[in-house]
């Protein structure tokens, strides 16, 4: 497959990024590069899903589904 760019950068990319992954996946890593902002965005946020999550199992029981 050919790629055809449209312009050439400006500069040449010194330290190309590693695509090829060489460490087993972590999650903790990935989160580590989050801001998980306040301490109240943070509970409202898991009290969102932990209400859409009740909505859903109710559904579920009612033989309807909400996703």
């Amino acid at each position: 497959m050919v790629i055809a760019m449209d312009r050439v950068p400006l500069q040449p990319v010194k330290d190309p990024p590693n695509l090829v992954r060489t460490r087993a996946f972590s999650l903790e890593r990935l989160l580590s590069h989050l801001d998980p902002g306040t301490a109240e965005e943070s509970e409202d946020f898991v009290r969102r899903i932990y209400h859409q999550r009740h909505i859903d199992l109710s559904s579920d029981r009612n033989g309807k589904t909400g996703r």
